[in-house]
């Protein structure tokens, strides 16, 4: 009970500075008259001059504080793992409790943590070795420093002085942070490599901007977004956005009242590097659509229009790809492009991203043999030497005069055949082909483990809009 007290004290403190015994008792106590049971709960982290109670100023010591949870909201989630540095003193401890979720324990933690200790242990040796000392941190989460440390706790975030005080660009995750400052790249998200990256970090910012620009800047903040209340569990687009009204993260689901709580209470921010987008998040702007097609076509359009900070596709080109089948060309070749035009060729797509497009236009490409080159067909001079793909069989090679291996045309008419079909066709019926064209032992191992790769995504284009010649649709 006195632990409360003292926190309800220093969070009235905090909040409306210095107060008046009779002031700090309402505020307590709720009422004037336990004015003499103050100094019981004070603590040492208040101060009384006489007049008023007060929180000290922040001690110039520092020392770093890493923290790791199975979440963002002490009252739902724990605290695992610990690390912390003064000086030459270094303290480490995981903490016991329920058995971790996959996404800890994917970092190397067991589901049954080994050598735990009760929290209540690790709090006060912490307090013990803090004492005194400003906290500093990467992406520290303010809701358990409080329930760590205390309420006020000197403390400094340097990922959020950094967003604050520098014109940092891309997304704010520890590798970006730490290439940005020529450091070494932590290994995983665990607290003593974290620990390592805060203090490479805090040193730097604090030759260029000082001491009282990283304690204004980088004090922890809490997270304050919530889901909106009119949140349908449908398909649609999410956009998290600052006070000034910035996106931040746009982001799609086929559930969106799901995926939104998801980011509230659990840890998956931090799983997917979207480090100190919380903190950050003051509002959040839900975007119902009919079906998840056009939430990812919604979703590459925003991105591509806003350049938020923390998606990962704003440093390329935004927006589904979508393979071609060329019919200008003597000799057809299948290609990518972002956007379908009614140019006679051959469409199908949107894919999810350019990679899998590519894996399945080098699928495609080798069972049929077509060729992938851009030379220009026939040759207009001397025609060149024929490539590896050629020499391998693994081209139909019509850059090599003479008859080809198998009538181009019909290997083309194959091809349309498969990009006009839809997913569950074209599964069987390019499965079909590697059975009928067996190659040799190796290749046809690599094909099938190519095809078995494939079949999420080409499954994705049941909902396909393009399918064939848009000038036809």
């Amino acid at each position: 009970m006195s632990e409360a007290l003292t926190n309800r004290a220093l969070r009235h403190v905090q909040d409306h500075g210095p107060s008046t015994p009779a002031e700090l008792s309402r505020a307590v106590f709720g009422g004037s008259g336990f004015v003499g049971l103050l100094p019981q709960i004070a603590g040492s982290r208040l101060r009384f001059d006489g007049e008023r109670w007060y929180l000290p100023q922040p001690g110039q010591e520092v020392a770093f504080l890493q923290l790791l949870t199975s979440g963002p909201r002490p009252e739902r989630h724990r605290l695992v793992e610990v690390a912390a540095a003064r000086g030459d003193i270094r303290f480490h401890a995981v903490i016991s409790g329920p058995p971790l979720p996959a996404s800890l324990r994917k970092l190397g933690l067991p589901a049954e943590l080994e050598d735990a200790r009760p929290v209540d242990q690790v709090q006060a040796e912490l307090r013990q070795l803090l004492a005194g000392c400003t906290v500093v941190g990467f992406a520290l989460p303010s809701a358990f420093l409080d329930r760590l440390l205390g309420p006020a706790w000197p403390a400094v975030d340097v990922l959020g002085a950094l967003l604050a005080l520098t014109t940092f660009g891309g997304r704010p995750d520890p590798l970006h942070v730490a290439k940005h400052f020529g450091l070494a790249a932590p290994k995983n998200r665990r607290p003593e490599e974290l620990l390592r990256l805060a203090q490479g970090v805090h040193a730097a910012l604090l030759e260029q901007h000082g001491s009282e620009s990283l304690r204004r800047e980088g004090l922890p903040r809490p997270a304050s977004a919530t889901v909106p209340a009119q949140t349908d569990n449908g398909p649609g687009v999410y956009v998290m956005a600052n006070a000034a009204g910035d996106p931040l993260y746009v982001g799609k689901s086929v559930s969106l009242r799901r995926r939104v709580q998801s980011y509230l209470s659990s840890p998956i921010a931090e799983t997917r590097g979207l480090y100190h987008l919380l903190p950050m998040t003051t509002a959040i702007e839900i975007i119902p659509v009919q079906d998840g097609l056009e939430a990812l076509l919604l979703e590459a359009a925003l991105i591509g229009r806003w350049q938020p900070r923390y998606n990962t596709q704003r440093q390329r080109r935004a927006g589904p790809c979508y393979l071609r089948l060329t019919s200008a060309e003597a000799f057809p070749r299948i290609t990518l492009a972002h956007e379908p035009v009614a140019d006679g060729s051959s469409w199908f797509g949107p894919f999810r991203h350019a990679t899998a497009a590519l894996r399945l236009r080098d699928l495609v490409a080798e069972v049929l043999r077509l060729r992938t080159c851009t030379r220009t067909l026939p040759a207009a001079r001397k025609p060149r030497p024929a490539c590896s793909l050629a020499s391998s069989g693994r081209c139909l090679a019509p850059c090599i005069p003479g008859p080809p291996l198998a009538p181009y045309d019909s290997e083309v008419n194959l091809a349309r055949q498969l990009l006009g079909a839809d997913a569950s066709t074209f599964c069987r019926l390019l499965l079909a082909l590697l059975r009928e064209r067996p190659p040799s032992d190796r290749r046809a191992h690599l094909l099938k483990l190519k095809f078995q790769r494939l079949r999420h995504s080409v499954a994705y284009h049941d909902q396909c809009i393009v399918r064939g010649d848009p000038s036809r649709e």
